[in-house]
């Protein structure tokens, strides 16, 4: 499980052996503030850093590749791999940009191609297309059409300021909102549906989303977790009083175990669902910083 932490770079931890690594400036690291992550299926980690690019990193062969300005990203806060293995990098403010390991090349997209403002959260379908969430609604890319699309509060998003996205196994995209909760999306039926705090969220602020394979949806927000369960229409909460580090989140993970994972603003909490046990990590436990 790989860790992006804000001014002490990034920690990988073996639930195996309770081993913890850390990776800095000195280890080959471009940045220190490390805003996203991705791991591809080799189980190479992309990390995406505040103004250094971003950096792959191969624990294969413990080498470090630096794709920093000119030639790529310079602030990267979001990171997605497509199942071709092109990765998607939002870049700056109101940037995001396809990079394809194969053939070394670039797409980007900006406002004149009718990319929204502000800090771009992606997410890929299974199909390759893309989700943006953007400070001006969410924008859907399709690969095979070369088309963009864009969806605001107009056709039924909760808002126009959007802070994260999901997407289902079966298109089903979530968009998490900055004070209006969350939107989801059908595409087959051009359906939307809005999900608040009078619904059973525990926070509208929802920076961050995770689909389960179950297609449960979990949600981060400033004051707890919330998980939502489709097929029952069953919520639950979570804060420090069922055993997370801090209620103020930021990110969200599932490892191969079934696990989540909760990244906070004061260290790391990891959930069993199967016994509803918690641990939490920080600065003592092994990561290299607790932001």
């Amino acid at each position: 499980m790989w860790f992006a932490t804000y001014g002490a770079g990034a920690s990988r931890y073996d639930p195996a052996t309770d081993e913890w690594q850390s990776f800095t400036v000195a280890d080959g690291l471009a940045g220190t503030d490390v805003m996203s992550l991705a791991v591809e299926t080799s189980g190479a980690v992309w990390l995406g850093t505040r103004g250094a690019g971003a950096i792959r990193y191969d624990p294969a062969t413990g080498d470090f590749w630096n794709l920093s300005k000119p030639q790529g990203p310079a602030s990267v806060g979001s990171i997605s791999i497509e199942p071709s293995g092109a990765v998607w990098f939002s870049v700056n403010l109101g940037q995001a940009s396809r990079y394809d390991p194969g053939t070394g090349s670039w797409k980007h997209f900006t406002a004149a191609d009718g990319m929204g403002s502000g800090f771009v959260r992606l997410s890929a379908e299974p199909s390759g297309a893309l989700w943006f969430g953007t400070f001006e609604g969410v924008m859907h890319y399709d690969p095979e059409t070369d088309a963009l699309g864009a969806f605001t509060t107009a056709d039924g998003l909760a808002s126009d300021f959007v802070a994260s996205v999901a997407v289902e196994p079966s298109g089903v995209a979530w968009f998490g909102t900055e004070g209006e909760g969350a939107s989801r999306f059908d595409p087959s039926a051009g359906t939307w549906q809005t999900f608040t705090s009078a619904d059973g969220l525990v926070s509208d602020v929802v920076l961050s989303l995770l689909v389960e394979p179950s297609g449960a949806v979990w949600f981060a927000t400033d004051a707890g977790a919330s998980r939502y369960d489709p097929a029952t229409g069953v919520w639950e909460d979570f804060t420090t009083d069922d055993g997370l580090v801090h209620d103020d989140m930021r990110s969200l993970a599932l490892d191969p175990s079934g696990n989540v994972w909760f990244g906070t603003l004061w260290g790391a909490s990891r959930l069993d669902p199967s016994t509803g046990t918690w641990r939490s990590f920080k600065l003592a436990d092994g990561l290299t910083g607790d932001r």
